[in-house]
């Protein structure tokens, strides 16, 4: 049992959310200096308010005999809380990011490429299957990346034609590949 709690009989008969108010005005000052001591004055205001926020979750204020040594412990275990993120994720935060063009993917192994040139070569006998308006449509807007309206234009044929062709060319061609 930590010294600060009381078994015996509460403190004050009040609902917690005052308690906590009416201890929290009492010793604001004491907590924010602590934490200023601690984490200096620009984390200080946060973690004065995540102590307000901590005592409020607390199930029976009504034992706490020692407010003061309670709201400052609180505050303790927030200043642990905050090197130890510090610790574990400052680090990584303050890393440069690496140029993307110097990223190099491993390069496949031969049974990558074997797998890959045999999906290629599945692909593109599944895509000589397609009807050949279906077929148009399709590299028009996936390999040339031209809009369904200028899709439409070019073949002379309505963009409700060309979204057809082209979910047809797509629903063809996943169910396929996927046998």
């Amino acid at each position: 049992m930590q010294p600060y709690l009381s078994q015996s009989r509460p403190m004050l008969e009040k609902k917690q959310p005052p308690l906590v108010h009416e201890f929290f005005l009492r010793y604001a000052g004491d907590i924010k200096r602590f934490l200023t001591w601690k984490v200096g004055e620009d984390d200080a205001a946060d973690l004065t308010q995540q102590v307000y926020l901590r005592a409020l979750e607390h199930s029976n204020l009504g034992t706490v005999r020692q407010p003061r040594a309670f709201l400052l412990r609180i505050a303790a275990n927030l200043v642990v809380d905050t090197y130890r993120w510090r610790k574990t994720r400052a680090p990584q935060d303050d890393a440069p990011l690496p140029n993307p063009e110097e990223i190099q993917e491993p390069a496949p192994g031969p049974e990558a490429r074997v797998s890959g040139h045999m999906e290629l070569q599945r692909f593109r006998s599944l895509l000589a299957e397609l009807p050949a308006p279906s077929r148009h449509a399709f590299l028009l807007n996936r390999v040339d990346g031209l809009t369904h309206a200028e899709i439409a234009e070019r073949l002379g044929i309505s963009r409700k034609s060309v979204e057809r062709h082209i979910l047809k060319a797509l629903r063809y061609l996943q169910d396929r590949m996927a046998d």
